[in-house]
């Protein structure tokens, strides 16, 4: 069956009506936001990611990754069907995704979908600022409002049906939050500890040196 994603036109919904948030299964639903947010967010890679991420003894998995193209920021990824209990299930759940730390043994998938190093894959793990975003079939502003509370993006993705016609049709609003953003990978010329950077650098007296062992370091950027 097409797709057809829609963002402003409101006539075409208006004469929709919407499949019902609670009957959707979320593994058809996480196919169809994937889908969605590769159009809504055309500067991301979006893929299926699901490490452990463990927070003391509490441990939550991801559904899905959005790294930004320039690989300076991401996102864990969420996907929540409106029937899922927000204080007892949604909750716990982020606040372990945004506090915790990702397991060992997923650098393979993002080898594969950033074309990366396993090396380069383990630093982007450790070091690359990472938030979180939840992707929900139904808006409630008490989910809106709890999910931002706790530093985290709420999107809403709405699915509808129109009489006679064929296409699924898919409307996409909320904002992922502002982040801390990373100039990403350097070489380091172990001569003369000289770091090389192959991308442009902030218009800032200094930056933030994070190595792959996680221990940073304030240095003062310099040009020729």
């Amino acid at each position: 069956m097409n797709s057809l994603f829609i963002f402003k036109n409101e006539k075409l919904v208006q004469t929709s009506y919407l499949i019902d948030p609670c009957a959707r299964s979320e593994s058809k639903f996480q196919k169809d936001v994937i889908k969605v947010l590769k159009k809504y967010y055309p500067d991301y890679y979006i893929f299926p990611f699901s490490p452990y991420v463990r927070k003391g003894v509490f441990s939550s998995r991801p559904d899905i990754a959005l790294v930004h193209k320039s690989k300076s920021h991401w996102y864990l990824g969420e996907i929540e069907t409106y029937g899922h209990d927000l204080i007892k299930h949604v909750i716990p759940q982020i606040s372990c995704l945004k506090n915790g730390y990702i397991t060992a043994g997923r650098e393979k998938t993002l080898q594969k979908e950033l074309g990366i190093s396993r090396k380069q894959a383990e630093v982007f793990i450790k070091c690359i600022p990472r938030e979180v975003v939840v992707v929900s079939n139904f808006f409630d502003l008490k989910w809106k409002n709890a999910i931002e509370q706790c530093g985290c993006s709420f999107i809403c993705v709405y699915h509808y049906k129109k009489p006679g016609y064929s296409e699924e049709i898919f409307l996409p609003f909320g904002k992922l939050k502002k982040t801390q953003k990373s100039i990403c990978f350097g070489q380091v010329n172990a001569g003369d500890n000289l770091i090389i950077f192959h991308t442009k650098l902030p218009n800032r007296p200094s930056i933030n040196i994070t190595t792959h062992v996680g221990t940073s370091k304030r240095y003062i950027v310099t040009g020729k």
